[in-house]
């Protein structure tokens, strides 16, 4: 989580120092999320996006897991979260550390 939160602060170098100590917990709260949806993606790998259920003995089937649920919803939140931060950088540098912001989002490599 630190490894990304540094790298995100990087990127956001050119923030003002103000607006930087404002969205402190957004920045770690996405090296978060960068990190719990890494860790819900290999769930989802392993185990799928679908577990079995039973309610009585005559009711059962399969429901979205719950890392699939969790998945889902923390992205969305993500994204929202990163779109927040691009939107701090300065209009010229949206371009280019905006669309570095969000390759290294969209990127395994994280």
């Amino acid at each position: 989580i630190d490894k990304k939160e540094k790298k995100i602060r990087k990127m956001l170098k050119k923030v003002d120092k103000d607006k930087i100590k404002m969205v402190e917990k957004l920045i770690q709260n996405v090296a978060f999320m960068s990190v719990a949806l890494d860790e819900l993606k290999e769930d989802i790998k392993l185990y799928g996006v679908k577990e079995p259920y039973m309610n009585g003995s005559n009711q059962f089937g399969f429901k979205e897991s719950i890392e699939s649920k969790t998945y889902n919803t923390m992205l969305k939140n993500y994204m929202n979260a990163v779109k927040q931060l691009v939107e701090l950088l300065p209009e010229k540098e949206k371009k280019n550390e905006g669309e570095a912001l969000l390759k290294f989002i969209a990127s395994d490599k994280k």
